[in-house]
Parts: structure tokens; C-alpha cells; sequence
């Protein structure tokens, strides 16, 4: 019989089989991003000003995910690479295991992982009743102080809860589910919006012919006590049957990426205007607190001299650019001086673009592919432009990275989409070097 390893290692490759399209299919992860920001974007004057934030989701549910990589950090950071995961990085993996329950929910913290910067951690999320409920965590709390998911997995946020337990039309559903997610902090909203996918923005009215901002991230600190939070809110069905058969596609279980048919053993359900009264009645909703640690980390982190970086159709005005084997985070402002000459060679979207380092990047131009780009979270921005054709556009761009194995990269290109499929405009890469 094979050993333990050998079988979670068969396991998470399995998973990782069902759910790769999700970062590897450019039209899905495009879609996905866009089903966060909602409209599609429409250039506004400079008095009215758009911030937007998206999250890259990675949608691993399903019963064997959930019940045989319990606490499994390093392998939903790092996925199939999780055997490069550094020595540093598996060393500040912290163990909980604690659990809070009442009547209708129960949640454990399982793992933490505090890279000096961001906060990882597992949960499991499970219905102790009898009857199919379902469930959404959120707002998401540090000593009180709310957090931004830099990346999570759903049901985190408040777009979207996990039906659990129970049977219904026929469907018998789990009755526990795996949360994973990134968190940071925010330094100048004290008090964040929690806004579609877990993530966090914050819309703020510029003064007229003012730059439309962002919240800017902030690193956590370290600390041997700390207090993390989460709300839990229960939703019992009003009618079982007509909730199993919502669909909707940017929320299905990936378990068979050739047809992109949802899996029938789990469902994540839309919180939106058809969802809400109409099917689901809230019948409770519980805030549990959990003590964990956050020891000082000293991990290799490469990072980018502020200033602009620019190409032939925009520049890019840098504020900060740090990255790690665990995380990372990008902040700027992008500027078109002549979007009426530049129209037809823009991006469509100036907040959604892809990072290759140095060393693969003509593989990846060769090859016309994205498969060779850095892993990456959050990626938001808000943008205007003034009353003429001629007004230059300004958009602020804010995006974080996830965990990416091997050597940091000496410098990355930033590639922009060309439009809805996601596929790269290599005509708009900029080069920026990292130290």
C-alpha cells in the first residue's frame, strides 16, 4: 500500500488536473475577473472617478479536497509545486487546529502562514445540522482591524456562499468545505468596503483634475499574540430545488475542464438579486475569533526602484514593487498622453495584465503563451480621463502576486491583454528591473 505521501501527492495532483484551467485558460480567468468588477468598464470624467477591485479566484472545492488536504497551505500556495516550496517558507507554517461551533456552523482554524508581509491560512468551514444550508465567510479582522484577501478561495466574500449538508433534488451535499486565503492590510481606509470577491476598495471622490487613488496595502506586523476573526453567515433555502438548479458559470466547480460542467457535489451559489430574499432566508450569523502567532520572517524578497517605465503607447508611474516566493504587490499609475491618436492599439483594460520574468519572457512571446507568468492575486484600478478626446487618461493600477517557485526574477516584463479573451498584446510590455 502506498505511503501517506505518495497518496496526498496523487491526490493534489488530481485536484490541481480540475482546476488548472482556471489559471491556465486566459478567456476564464479573464472572465472570472470580470464577473468581479461587474459593467464593463466606461471611461468617466475626472469628477467622477471608478476604483475597482478584482480578485484571481482558484475555485477548489469538491468533498476530496476538502476532506484529505485539511490544513494543506503549502499546497494551495505553491499547488503542484509544492515539493519547491522553499525550507524558510515551510518553516513558519504554524499549526492550529482550534474550533468554534454553535447550533448552525462550526469553523476551524487549521494552518497560518506569516511571511513577514502577508498572513496565509486554512479553514474549514462545516454545518452541523441535518438539513442543506448555505454558508458565506467574511470580513475578515487582525486585532480588530479589517484585512484585504489579496487571494482566496471561495466561499470567502460576499459574492458567492457554499451549499453544505443535506440532500437536496436528488444531491447529496458535503457537509464541510476548505477555505484558503492571503491576507494584508490597509493603511489609510480605516474602514474598507467588503466589496464582491473578499477583496477590499475604497471608492474616494478626487478633487477636480486630481488622480483617482487606491487604498494602498500595508504589511502586517509581527507579533507572538494575535487575534484573527471571521463572520460565518448561515442561510437556510426557501426552496431547495430552485437553488440547485441556479447556475452560474464563473462559480462552477471546474471538475471537468474539457465540457466546463460544475460538479454535483458541491455548489457555490451567487449572492445576488435573484439569489437574495427571493431563495435563501439568513437565520444566523456568528463572528469567531481565534488566537494565532506571527513569528518574524526573513525571507529573500527582490523589489523595483520607484519611478516610470514606459513603452510606446503609455507610461507607468511606479510606486512600489516587491516580490517574494510567497507574495508580492504592485502599485502605480499608468498615463496615456494621447489616447485619441493611441485608440485602436489600447488595451481594453489597463488594470488586467500579466508579469513574465526576464529569463522566459521571448519563450513566452515565441510561444504566444501565458503559461510561463508569475501567479498573481488582486488586480484592480481606477482611471479617468478629462472632457476632450485628447485628455490624457490616468489609471491607477494595484495588483498582487501569489506564490511562484524558483529563482526571483532579476526583472519582469508587464504584459497588458489585448481584450476579452485575455490573450497578451506583447506590443504593450514594459520591462522593470527588480534587486
Amino acid at each position: 500500500m502506498k505511503n501517506d505521501h505518495e497518496i496526498m501527492d496523487r491526490v493534489r495532483a488530481a485536484v490541481d488536473d480540475c482546476t488548472r484551467g482556471i489559471e491556465e485558460t486566459p478567456s476564464l480567468r479573464y472572465r472570472i475577473l470580470t464577473q468581479a468588477k461587474g459593467d464593463p468598464p466606461m471611461k468617466k470624467k475626472l469628477s467622477t472617478v471608478l476604483i475597482l477591485a478584482t480578485v484571481l479566484m482558484l475555485l477548489v472545492t469538491g468533498a476530496v479536497a476538502a476532506t484529505l488536504l485539511h490544513g494543506d497551505i503549502l499546497g494551495w500556495l505553491f499547488r503542484t509545486d509544492r515539493s519547491e516550496a522553499p525550507a524558510e517558507i515551510a518553516a513558519l507554517v504554524e499549526t492550529a487546529g482550534e474550533s468554534r461551533r454553535n447550533e448552525l456552523s462550526a469553523l476551524t482554524l487549521n494552518e497560518t502562514l506569516f511571511d513577514g508581509n502577508t498572513l496565509s491560512l486554512s479553514l474549514t468551514l462545516e454545518n452541523p445540522t441535518d438539513e442543506p444550508m448555505v454558508y458565506r465567510i467574511r470580513q475578515a479582522k487582525l486585532n480588530g482591524q479589517y484585512l484585504i484577501a489579496e487571494s482566496v478561495m471561495l466561499p470567502y466574500g460576499s459574492s458567492a456562499g457554499e451549499l453544505l449538508g443535506g440532500e437536496a433534488d436528488g444531491q447529496v451535499f458535503p457537509k464541510e468545505a476548505t477555505v484558503y486565503a492571503t491576507f494584508t492590510a490597509v493603511s489609510d481606509y480605516p474602514d474598507p468596503l467588503d466589496n464582491a470577491m473578499g477583496s477590499t476598495a475604497a471608492i474616494a471622490a478626487p478633487e477636480e483634475g486630481s488622480i483617482p487613488s487606491l487604498p494602498s496595502r500595508t504589511a502586517l506586523t509581527a507579533t507572538d499574540e494575535a487575534e484573527f476573526s471571521v463572520l460565518v453567515e448561515v442561510f437556510r433555502p426557501v426552496d431547495p430545488a430552485r437553488l440547485t438548479a441556479l447556475g452560474h458559470e464563473a462559480f462552477l466547480d471546474p471538475s471537468s475542464p474539457a465540457t466546463g460542467s460544475g460538479s454535483a457535489e458541491s455548489r457555490l451559489i451567487p449572492f445576488d438579486s435573484a439569489t437574495v430574499p427571493s431563495l435563501l432566508a439568513q437565520i444566523g450569523s456568528e463572528e469567531y475569533t481565534f488566537p494565532i502567532r506571527m513569528k518574524t520572517a526573513a525571507i529573500p524578497t527582490v523589489s523595483a526602484q520607484p519611478g516610470t517605465y514606459e513603452n510606446d503607447l503609455f507610461s507607468l508611474e511606479l510606486d512600489s514593487f516587491t516580490l517574494s516566493s510567497v507574495s508580492g504587490m504592485l502599485e502605480g499609475c499608468i498615463t496615456v498622453p494621447a489616447p485619441s491618436a493611441m485608440k485602436d492599439r489600447l488595451p481594453e483594460d489597463l488594470t488586467f495584465f500579466y508579469a513574465f520574468p526576464e529569463d522566459v519572457y521571448e519563450q513566452a512571446k515565441q510561444d504566444n503563451s501565458v503559461a510561463l507568468a508569475l501567479r498573481m492575486g488582486n488586480s484592480g484600478g481606477g482611471w479617468s480621463n478629462g472632457p476632450g478626446p485628447d485628455s490624457p487618461i490616468l489609471c491607477n493600477v494595484s495588483a498582487s502576486f501569489r506564490s511562484n517557485t524558483g529563482s526571483l526574477p532579476r526583472g519582469v516584463y508587464l504584459v497588458w491583454m489585448t481584450g476579452n479573451n485575455g490573450t497578451p498584446d506583447w506590443d504593450t510590455a514594459i520591462y522593470i528591473p527588480l534587486k
